[in-house]
Formats: C-alpha cells, sequence, structure tokens
C-alpha cells in the first residue's frame, strides 16, 4: 500500500510569504496543491499533506500531519511524512513542484517497491523532495536528525538501504527535467511557471 505526501510546511520567505501550494497559475486554473492532489490520487492508495499551518489546508481533503521534530526543515517533514504514513512506501513531492506528471509519479512508485528510497538524479542533482521511502527507512531519517546532518542529500547515502538512482536517462521519457522538477521559490519563478504552463498545456 501506498501513501503520497505533499510537503507544505516552507515558510516562503522569497515569496513574500505567499502559499506555495495555493497559486493559480492560469485563470480559471486548479492550485498547485489540487493539481497534485489530483495526480497522486491516480497513483496511491491515500494522501496526506505535512504542514504545520493545518488552517490553510482545511478543504484541501485529506489529513494534515503537523512536524513531529520541531526545526528540522525538510528533512523533519520527510522524515514525518514516512513515519506518519503508516503504509510500506511513501511517494514524497514538494508543494513547490507544480509540473511533476502523473506518468513520473507513477514510475517512480514502480521502481520504488523495490527500493528503500527511489530518488531522481537530474542535472542540478538528486531530487529528493520527489521520491519515494520505505517504511524502514524512517529509522534511519530520524538517525540523521538526531545527528543533526540536515542535507538532504544525505538520505541518499545512507548505510545499509537500498537506494535506486531513477538517472537523467530514465527521466527523459516523462519530458524535460527542468519543466519536470521546476521549483516555485521566487516572483521570477512564479512568473516563468505561468509561462511554463502555456507552453505545455499541463493537465491536472
Amino acid at each position: 500500500m501506498w501513501t503520497g505526501a505533499i510537503l507544505a510546511g516552507g515558510q516562503s520567505r522569497r515569496l513574500g510569504g505567499l502559499n506555495k501550494a495555493g497559486i493559480i497559475l492560469h485563470p480559471g486554473g486548479a492550485s498547485v496543491l489540487d493539481r497534485q492532489l489530483a495526480r497522486l490520487r491516480r497513483v496511491v492508495d491515500r494522501t496526506i499533506i505535512i504542514a504545520n499551518d493545518a488552517e490553510r489546508f482545511t478543504n484541501a481533503g485529506v489529513p494534515v500531519i503537523p512536524d513531529m521534530v520541531p526545526d528540522a526543515g525538510a528533512l523533519g517533514a520527510l522524515y514525518t511524512a514516512v513515519h506518519a504514513a503508516g503504509t510500506d512506501w511513501t511517494l514524497v513531492l514538494a508543494c513547490d513542484m507544480p509540473f511533476v506528471s502523473e506518468r513520473l509519479l507513477a514510475h517512480l512508485v514502480s521502481v520504488g517497491r523495490s527500493a528503500d528510497i527511489a530518488i531522481p538524479r537530474t542535472a542540478r542533482g538528486l531530487e529528493p523532495l520527489c521520491a519515494t521511502y520505505s517504511r524502514r527507512s524512517a529509522v534511519e531519517l530520524r538517525r540523521l536528525i538526531d545527528e543533526k546532518q540536515f542535507r538532504l542529500s544525505d538520505v541518499a547515502r545512507i548505510p545499509g538501504l537500498n537506494v535506486h538512482e531513477v538517472g537523467r536517462d530514465e527521466l527523459e521519457a516523462f519530458g524535460p527535467e527542468e519543466v519536470l522538477f521546476f521549483n516555485l521559490n521566487t516572483p521570477d519563478d512564479h512568473i516563468r511557471a505561468i509561462d511554463i504552463d502555456g507552453e505545455y498545456h499541463y493537465p491536472s
């Protein structure tokens, strides 16, 4: 059984505190969160949101779970997602990635069944916030937190875990990686995302 976990706890300082998950890229369109929820529902058995401000997501229709470890950043949210999922595997997705496709998510689930961590590697490096994690990886994620090793890239180097890197050749089948893994972090990113949305006509 699979859980999809959307990590939505960032403070979005570079976007002036704007709720990234609530951004709508074209008039009458779905928000980034609604896009992600729709795609995840077609790929996993259940979906949760990891966020400390539950009020922002009262209309999402899925459980909202606060960080289990205060002040542990994105790694803490990742650990919370895997620990709280209660299923054998968790597909994790950052809330600021509007163009991750259903086909890519389904592929990650497919390869993730035989690994503790299935993680894409793009030109910019590993993508630990669009990856899959087994239930047993939660213990090791917590160990990293307890040892104050907060770099997300460290998750792919945990000894004793079976890590499958989804390489660039493998990713090519799903579209341009600079689109699939695009992050909404700044006002310029917001403008670029609107252009990408119009160019590629991304479906919900």
